[in-house]
């Protein structure tokens, strides 16, 4: 088994997954491809299989998005190989990604994001989503967090969950909804707490929209993309 794995060659596709984890710490490998698409489970379970990449933990919310790093193998198979990254991209170029218009990329374009979640893979999922869209990214993994992160760096959007370490999303809503200085920020909710009364609470709160977890990238973009208009019509989805 062990000549096997020496002797095999990774696929483009492959090589794709595997390189991204060349510069993370650890050698984490990412659960998403950079247009914000889900990581086929057959490339990753190929390459566990092969000795290339390796459990590392699980997520306990998604406990089917197993999050994997990349083995010494791993770097040896990609030293071997030695094409170009533009290569090793081919497999991402291969999808499709999202059709999204040329006026939603410039009217997300310079804005600031924060992002307020304390799930590591949703963080990753949202930065993979909005990488294309050329907003500046910022996130806080708890309430307190996200408070001191907007005073400094006054996001026009904040995506904030309801369930937070310190202080709940809910809370979060409510001080920054209480600071006048705030006024322009748009706020979305995004959660697994879905429940009508919650709803009614972060739109009471101040919350332009509410979106259910696990997201559709889609309706995401279009709803980030409305809350940065000043036309934007609030929403609910999911």
């Amino acid at each position: 088994m062990t000549q096997l794995k020496s002797a095999a060659k990774p696929t483009p596709v492959q090589c794709s997954w595997l390189a991204r984890g060349l510069d993370q710490a650890g050698g984490k490998l990412p659960l998403f491809d950079r247009v914000g698409q889900r990581i086929d489970p057959r490339t990753i379970q190929s390459c566990i299989e092969q000795g290339w990449a390796e459990p590392w933990f699980s997520n306990p919310l998604k406990p089917d998005w197993l999050v994997c790093r990349l083995t010494a193998a791993g770097r040896a198979v990609l030293e071997r190989r030695g094409p170009p990254p533009s290569e090793w991209r081919v497999g991402e170029e291969e999808r499709p990604a999202p059709v999204r218009a040329e006026s939603t990329l410039m009217e997300m374009a310079g804005k600031t994001i924060l992002i307020v979640d304390a799930d590591a893979a949703s963080v990753e999922l949202y930065r993979a989503v909005l990488a294309p869209t050329g907003a500046s990214v910022i996130q806080a993994g708890n309430g307190l967090q996200a408070l001191r992160l907007a005073c400094e760096r006054k996001p026009d959007l904040i995506v904030t969950d309801i369930r937070l370490p310190l202080l709940s999303g809910l809370e979060v809503i409510r001080q920054i909804r209480n600071q006048p200085a705030f006024g322009h920020v748009a706020i979305i909710v995004v959660t697994a707490v879905t429940s009508p009364e919650y709803r009614r609470l972060c739109e009471e709160a101040g919350s332009e929209a509410f979106l259910a977890k696990p997201i559709s990238v889609v309706a995401f973009l279009e709803t980030v993309r409305e809350c940065l208009n000043p036309s934007g019509l609030k929403q609910s989805h999911g």
